[in-house]
Order: C-alpha cells, then structure tokens, then sequence
C-alpha cells in the first residue's frame, strides 16, 4: 500500500521533481581534500585567501546549470570561488530541466580559517 502511493507522488510531482540533486564543496589545501554535501571548511594556516572548489551532484543530463556566480562557466558541474579567511561563502546555481521547463535551486557554504 505504502509503495503504490509513493508511486502515485512522484508521477504527480513531475519529472522535475523525481531528482536527487545538490551541490557539494571542498576548500583547496596541500592534503588530499573531498567534496562533502552542503558545506565545507578547512584550517589553512597563515593564509588570508584559499579557493573553494564546488560540485553539482546527481545531476541528469536533461538539466542545464545556470551558476550564480559570473566567474562559473555555463553549464559546468564544477566551479570555484577564492574566498577570504574568516568569512563564509554561498556558491548557488539554478538547475534547469530542459524537457520539464522546471527549475531547482541548490547551493553550498564555504569557509575557512587561517589559524590565529
């Protein structure tokens, strides 16, 4: 019973809607770094400046990526942001379904510390 109406909610929501997708991030440092879901932080000693690196996960080929940030290429699944010590960083972009015409907004925090 549970599963025809689970069924019967995704075929009303539309194919926009039956998708997973978010955004992930990482902060570039000297060790080996992984993108983790929603937000990212790292200790970077002595430094005033590091760069974010962000990821656009699940996503099916039908969507277009309309990043938020000028300096982010069209329709990339990846972008990246230098970002300040001690300040935190929002990186969005507006997916776009290119067979549905819906949009889904998904974005991730960055920030990190220089170790004062």
């Amino acid at each position: 019973m549970k599963m025809r109406t689970i069924v019967a909610a995704t075929l009303l929501l539309g194919t926009g809607s039956a998708f997973a997708s978010g955004m992930s991030c990482y902060i570039d440092t000297k060790a080996y770094d992984q993108f983790t879901p929603n937000d990212c932080s790292a200790l970077v000693y002595g430094a005033t400046q590091a760069t974010a690196v962000f990821r656009i996960d699940n996503l099916p080929s039908r969507y277009y990526i309309d990043w938020h940030n000028p300096n982010c290429a069209a329709n990339a699944t990846t972008c990246t942001a230098v970002i300040r010590a001690f300040r935190t960083f929002q990186a969005s972009a507006t997916l776009i379904d290119l067979d549905a015409g819906t949009t889904t907004d998904v974005s991730a925090t960055a920030s990190f510390e220089d170790g004062r």
